[in-house]
């Protein structure tokens, strides 16, 4: 099986939706989005892809510092804010170990710049309006919604300013790349939305 690489906006339902994919089909599941919470959230020891991501750190010089934060939303935005979360080093290596996986095939990606580094796998955009992303992030860390609203838009606004520093391009225009499956998960609770991303790629 090709790999399928899922990306879209934050709080959209991407990484739950590729997640609930890799289940159907029997094959892993990697985040880069979540490799990146992880690491604040200090638990990148414990996934899969720790010794090859470990392996890339490690040829590069960078050093994965041991941090803990119970919010995850509010541990990602933190990170983004320190010298290594901006660093274009590490982005690099994240790229790279998305790219190593694919190659291998057999795998279910959450990858934000993912539809654009691996224009050869299956490839599908969420997206979802901003009030939907913020009730949907509001229940998954226990804040009110209007919390959730500001760090969404908080997350949404440092990773386009962030990936178009390092990368050159704003990744939601990766929307209108040629060949991308769209999927709007506005009015579509989770259920819904991962039988319409399962329906159009005919899996």
């Amino acid at each position: 099986m090709d790999a399928i690489v899922v990306a879209g906006m934050p709080g959209a339902g991407g990484t739950t939706i590729a997640r609930r994919l890799a289940g159907l089909l029997k094959v892993p599941h990697y985040s880069a989005g979540q490799l990146f919470k992880d690491i604040p959230n200090g638990t990148v020891k414990k996934q899969h892809y720790y010794p090859e991501f470990k392996q890339l750190c490690d040829a590069k010089g960078i050093v994965i510092p041991d941090m803990k934060n119970d919010n995850d939303t509010e541990g990602l935005r933190d990170f983004w804010q320190t010298d290594l979360g901006k660093s274009k080093e590490l982005h690099n290596v994240i790229d790279e170990l998305s790219k190593v996986l694919a190659a291998k095939g057999d795998i279910v990606m959450d990858a934000k710049l993912g539809l654009s580094m691996m224009p050869s796998a299956r490839r599908v955009w969420i997206k979802a309006d901003l009030d939907a992303r913020a009730v949907r992030t509001a229940k998954k860390d226990k804040v009110d919604v209007e919390t959730a609203k500001k760090t969404v838009l908080e997350r949404e606004a440092s990773e386009r300013k962030e990936w178009q520093r390092i990368y050159g391009f704003d990744y939601f225009d990766q929307e209108f790349d040629e060949g991308v499956i769209v999927v709007d998960t506005t009015h579509l609770d989770a259920d819904q939305a991962f039988e319409a991303v399962v329906k159009a790629l005919g899996v």
